[in-house]
């Protein structure tokens, strides 16, 4: 009875397992709270058996009859699963799940398969570079200390030591050359022979002046290793067909230095010393000097020997003074004060040394409006009643009355401003020098 009862409930778990799984393809999320066994194909007692579907995080609610309604699932992270939340580049993400509702994560986040190389399959020699994705990397070099191929160890410099990718560890100068010579002796020329690293191998010879093996008797040599160059012989001596001879002083009054003061120069005085000419200094002659002579004296060539009170100097020679040297100026191939005139016309006069046009004033008339005028002219001519005398408007006084008397036809004289009658107007009339009113009848 008991195997048949065990056997009954697998069945009944099998089946509920197909139904769930049906639903499943239907709705992936899908989880199943309870599960109907189908009945038993033969007519055993059994107990009804449920199946429920837990989340990983519920897996120690295992018992029989749990009450667990089920759903309320917590979103604690992927990690709670096991899953990625997410990938930090250069890292992709693989296989989108969703553990619960709403909660996205992936099943694995691995490099890219660019990133191939790490210490187990990138070793000895070379070594990991380029960009990494953890312990990956994209590329696998060779170390930095194998640095010298053909293009920065430069024959007959050699490359050395262990090889990788065909770049050396090494490169050495030829024998007798090194990169640590930056300079040489001023007796010496640098010689180079290949390079290293772009530094080249030099070393340090005697250069071709250094032919003797042993400095001549009498002479200045220098000497480089066992080498020696002649510089010339000792004070005292002299080279005459390639050896050092005795000097024998030149005659008192000469020298051997052909070097004079300014004022004199040297001449040879016939003698030799030691194969070189004695000189005598001599008094240069003006010419000899850059000068010229001026009465036995020497004088600049720029100066003048003797001009005249109306002479002048001009770059060397005497030449007559013009009238600006004289402080005067210049009329006609006369010179004349510089306060006088040269050619003034008729209208005009002479005003320190200028020509200016001439004032009425200055020819007997008077200004009127910027026109010259006779002086008995009166300016703008007289007003009413005025006539011009001697240059004056002179009033007439013609007229007497006060005013304009009634019916009168009145002037009034612009000068003394009083009225004159000239008539009577309509409906008046002056018999007898009276007016009276005319009626019409």
């Amino acid at each position: 009875m008991t195997i048949l009862t065990t056997i009954a409930f697998i069945t009944s778990v099998l089946l509920s397992a197909n139904a769930a799984l049906a639903a499943s393809v239907t709705n992936p999320h899908f989880t199943p709270m309870s599960l109907s066994p189908e009945p038993a194909s033969v007519n055993l007692s059994y107990e009804v058996a449920g199946v429920y579907w837990l989340p990983d995080y519920l897996k120690g609610n295992i018992s029989r009859g749990s009450e667990d309604p089920g759903g309320g699932d917590i979103d604690t992270g992927c990690g709670t699963y096991g899953l990625f939340d997410n990938c930090e580049p250069p890292r992709q993400a693989g296989g989108v799940v969703y553990p619960v509702s709403g909660l996205k994560c992936f099943k694995s986040c691995s490099c890219p398969p660019a990133y191939q190389y790490n210490v187990s399959n990138c070793n000895g020699n070379y070594e990991v570079s380029g960009a990494c994705c953890g312990e990956f990397c994209t590329e696998c070099r060779c170390k930095t200390e194998f640095a010298f191929d053909n293009g920065n160890c430069v024959v007959p410099a050699k490359m050395s030591g262990e090889s990788c990718g065909g770049k050396y560890e090494s490169c050495v100068c030829p024998e007798g050359f090194s990169t640590e010579v930056r300079s040489c002796g001023s007796n010496q020329d640098k010689e180079q022979s290949g390079s290293v690293g772009g530094l080249g191998c030099f070393r340090c010879n005697c250069d071709e002046r250094f032919s003797l093996t042993s400095c001549p008797a009498n002479a200045e040599c220098e000497q480089c290793g066992d080498k020696y160059s002649k510089l010339g012989c000792k004070e005292g001596y002299y080279e005459e067909e390639g050896k050092c001879e005795k000097i024998i002083p030149c005659p008192q009054g000469t020298s051997l230095s052909d070097s004079c003061d300014e004022e004199h120069k040297a001449v040879d005085s016939g003698s030799l010393s030691g194969g070189a000419i004695c000189y005598r200094c001599e008094e240069k002659t003006c010419e000899e000097r850059g000068m010229k002579d001026c009465e036995g004296a020497c004088i600049a060539l720029t100066e003048c020997c003797n001009c005249s009170d109306e002479q002048k100097c001009f770059d060397g020679a005497c030449v007559p003074k013009t009238c600006e040297d004289k402080g005067m100026k210049e009329c006609n191939g006369a010179c004349i004060a510089l306060t006088e005139c040269c050619n003034c016309g008729a209208e005009q006069k002479c005003v320190n040394g200028v020509c200016v046009d001439k004032t009425c004033e200055d020819k007997g008339l008077k200004t009127c409006n910027g026109v010259c005028i006779a002086i008995g002219e009166c300016c703008g001519g007289c007003s009413d009643g005025a006539v011009c005398t001697n240059g004056s408007c002179v009033c007439r006084n013609e007229c007497t009355l006060s005013s304009c008397p009634a019916g009168t036809v009145c002037r009034q004289e612009a000068c003394s401003g009083k009225f004159c009658g000239i008539g009577c107007e309509v409906g008046y009339v002056t018999p007898y020098n009276y007016l009276y009113l005319f009626y019409l009848l």
